[in-house]
């Protein structure tokens, strides 16, 4: 099996789609209505959900790549276009795994995003950057250095929420604790909430692995190649 690599006008198209489709929900959660929707959030607003800090390195990498088809000097290195890969995949199966337990476990009763936003973020998005990260840039060749840059987000965003977020925010209010972004942690001890990121640390090292491995094994070519 080998796999193709797109020419370069519909590689174009793709990139272009893409920074468009995340430039359009950037202005929107930063600067205009999708904003309001963290206005009461307390300090930290839209940087206190891991699902921006996925959509902010999402966006970042569609610019990046985008402007590099028409050879601005702006490069990226391939772990930061994986590990940016990598929040979107978690975003995904962290939000939708908890969500269809319980929605009251990852939104605020009356916070709820709208249907193209909460599918946009937590799905298309993170969906766009996969085909991106994975087959076009290819960018799990490295394991080790990934896992450096997946150490660095996991733990650096728990450490975010546990020690500046929660406790300058009194809500929401959890059976345990209060002022962590995820109603959920709130219903947590330390002790489990440290369980839970070293967990999603080793879930995420295993699917980097993964991912690694399987690109290793598929050989790319262009159009044309026999």
């Amino acid at each position: 099996m080998k796999l193709i690599l797109p020419n370069p006008f519909s590689l174009l198209l793709f990139r272009g789609v893409c920074f468009l489709l995340a430039s359009i929900f950037i202005v929107d959660i930063f600067f205009l209505a999708g904003s309001d929707l963290f206005e009461n959030t307390g300090f930290g607003k839209q940087f206190k959900f891991f699902t921006l800090w996925s959509f902010v390195a999402n966006f970042s990498v569609c610019l990046i790549l985008f402007l590099g088809m028409f050879e601005f000097r702006i490069r990226i290195n391939d772990p930061l276009v994986a590990i940016a890969t990598m929040m979107g995949i978690f975003t995904v199966i962290l939000y939708w795994g908890l969500f269809f337990i319980d929605p009251s476990l990852v939104n605020y009763t009356d916070q709820r995003l709208n249907f193209l936003r909460e599918y946009y973020l937590h799905l298309i998005g993170p969906l766009l950057l996969s085909i991106e990260g994975f087959f076009y840039s290819r960018a799990f060749k490295n394991f080790l250095n990934i896992a450096k840059y997946a150490a660095l987000i996991n733990f650096g965003y728990f450490a975010w929420i546990e020690f500046i977020i929660a406790p300058l925010n009194n809500f929401p209010v959890g059976k345990i604790t209060k002022g962590l972004p995820y109603p959920f942690m709130n219903d947590m001890n330390s002790t489990e909430r440290l369980i839970f990121a070293i967990s999603c640390f080793i879930f995420g090292l295993l699917f980097i692995w993964l991912f690694t491995r399987i690109q290793q094994k598929i050989p790319l070519s262009k159009i044309g190649d026999k």
